[in-house]
């Protein structure tokens, strides 16, 4: 196998040719962020479903910006994101199977200057630990303080407490109060450092906190035997103009904080299905798509989860030992809001 290294001029040419399929439709081309603020940055296709929950969760959490790449929409996602002043639209008519990475690190570089950039899928939404209590501006100051550069985030699979064959396909709701249970049962934890994945794309970095694990599975795990990666290194300091992603779920060369995130991930709604049969035209049954879609058909009743729980914030998945906190962290939110004075969550065998 001829490494790409012994091609940079190759290379120089994919990055010219990705970076100009890329093009503008309205909105800034880019934001110059202080130290503590972030945007947000989001490749997707047919969102319509999402957009408005996406747009709407991370303006109140105070994101600056949202800056979102549309590839190939069929739907309405551009006159629904056309509504807010404070997002951005692009378009690229890439193949994404062939080009996502790629896409996705060109598309931070080029729209979030300095500060930091929260990239997510267009069925994620964003959250932290003790976010109830603590601004998202005072939360990146923490990570700024003691020079973090990014955040391991996991990924948690979210669905309501009835049959998908019920949910009646509304491409408005509102995906924050209509799916709130999950259900943690098939997780698999990974020693961070000891990961292979680690070794290959995030080998030059710093782990900060060695109980932060790699998730595996979940949900789909249960499911349909999927035992998918939940860990992502999603949100990250921009330097300059330049991201720190090295693939899709990890980022290179920084220092990654001593506490973990949440992506809320809406995979089970009333679009599920006609979204995986998009998304397996698209990468074949990559994350399961074309299990998911066999699932449903043999199962049209099946109900998610017997036993799921309902979130109620980051915190208390922390108790579940799915998020990590630390002291340090801990006695930084008590000296911002002594009010509810917070603890570390001691781990139970």
């Amino acid at each position: 196998m001829i490494s790409k290294a012994k091609f940079p001029f190759r290379n120089t040419l994919r990055k010219f040719y990705i970076h100009y399929s890329i093009r503008r439709c309205w909105g800034p081309d880019y934001i110059d962020l202080k130290s503590d603020e972030a945007a947000v940055t989001c490749l997707f296709k047919n969102g319509e479903h999402y957009l408005e929950s996406v747009v709407r969760h991370h303006t109140e959490m105070g994101f600056k910006h949202i800056f979102l790449l549309d590839n190939h929409s069929t739907d309405d996602s551009e006159k629904i994101a056309k509504k807010y002043s404070n997002v951005s639209y692009f378009k690229t008519g890439l193949p994404i199977n062939k080009y996502q990475h790629q896409i996705v690190n060109d598309f931070a570089n080029r729209t979030v200057r300095n500060g930091w950039c929260l990239n997510i899928d267009f069925d994620e939404l964003f959250d932290y630990p003790y976010s109830e209590r603590m601004g998202l501006d005072r939360f990146i100051a923490y990570l700024n303080s003691h020079n973090y550069t990014a955040v391991v985030t996991q990924m948690l699979d979210m669905f309501a407490c009835e049959s998908l064959a019920n949910l009646a396909s509304n491409s408005r709701e509102d995906i924050t109060t209509k799916y709130t249970s999950y259900d943690t049962s098939a997780i698999t934890r990974v020693a961070y450092s000891r990961s292979k994945l680690y070794k290959k794309f995030s080998n030059k970095s710093t782990i900060s906190n060695n109980d932060i694990p790699l998730l595996f599975g979940g949900i789909r795990k249960k499911l349909y035997n999927l035992d998918c990666l939940l860990t992502k290194n999603s949100f990250f300091r921009v330097e300059g103009n330049k991201s720190a992603l090295s693939h899709c779920h990890f980022a290179q060369n920084v220092n990654l904080a001593d506490i973990s995130c949440i992506l809320l991930h809406y995979k089970f709604t009333s679009s599920s299905m006609q979204i995986a049969i998009h998304m397996s035209k698209t990468f074949g049954n990559l994350s399961g798509y074309q299990d998911f879609i066999k699932l449903i058909e043999e199962n049209p009743d099946l109900k998610i989860s017997k036993c799921p729980k309902k979130y109620m914030g980051a915190i208390k998945l922390v108790e579940e030992d799915f998020l990590t906190v630390t002291k340090q962290f801990t006695d930084y939110v008590n000296a911002i809001d002594s009010s509810k004075p917070a603890s570390p969550i001691l781990k139970t065998s």
